[in-house]
């Protein structure tokens, strides 16, 4: 009898021992579920936090020009290169309507390796930037094709600053040099 006792007490304490063990392996667990949901909340907190400030903003922009923020996205090209600039030059020349021929003796070139003087207003760009100048020479009877180039210029997505232009006015039917130089900018090589 003794012994039977003693398995009934012997299992008794292996039942008590187990859920002893189950209870504190369920704590263990539901404490690290806790501190997970716990740092969930807080992580919660911070996104709601960033909505309801990108929410502000957007209320902020909702009435903002479109033509503005077409300009806010003036595009300044990551690198130079030499020959895209060349290609997009002639392009412009052509949708002016300056076309290359015996007549316009159309020609332009490519200064890489441009200063700008400190005095400049546009001195600042120059030191965040890559500054390329074009010159551009033709010849024409017809004045409104400068405009026409220097509005295609405007139009285009990349930043284009207008250096110089000299012409003279020409006589009836005459044709005459037109010269005008600009900046194209690039990002900074590093």
């Amino acid at each position: 009898m003794l012994n039977r006792k003693l398995s009934n007490y012997f299992l008794y304490i292996v039942i008590l021992l187990i859920v002893i063990i189950i209870y504190l392996i369920r704590s263990v667990m539901l404490g690290n579920l806790e501190e997970k949901i716990d740092d969930l909340d807080r992580e919660n907190a911070v996104l709601q936090t960033q909505i309801v400030e990108l929410e502000q903003i957007v209320e902020e922009n909702r009435y903002v020009d479109q033509s503005f923020l077409y300009e806010l996205y003036r595009e300044v090209p990551d690198a130079y290169n030499e020959t895209q600039l060349v290609y997009d030059t002639n392009a412009l020349l052509e949708l002016a309507g300056i076309s290359l021929d015996a007549m316009t003796l159309r020609t332009s070139s490519i200064n890489p390796e441009v200063s700008i003087p400190e005095s400049s207003p546009i001195s600042s760009l120059a030191s965040d930037y890559k500054v390329v100048e074009i010159a551009v020479f033709f010849s024409s009877d017809d004045l409104s094709k400068i405009q026409a180039f220097i509005e295609v210029l405007e139009e285009t997505n990349q930043l284009y600053i207008l250096n110089t232009l000299n012409y003279s006015y020409p006589f009836e039917g005459e044709s005459v040099p037109i010269q005008l130089s600009y900046y194209a900018f690039f990002a900074a090589e590093e």
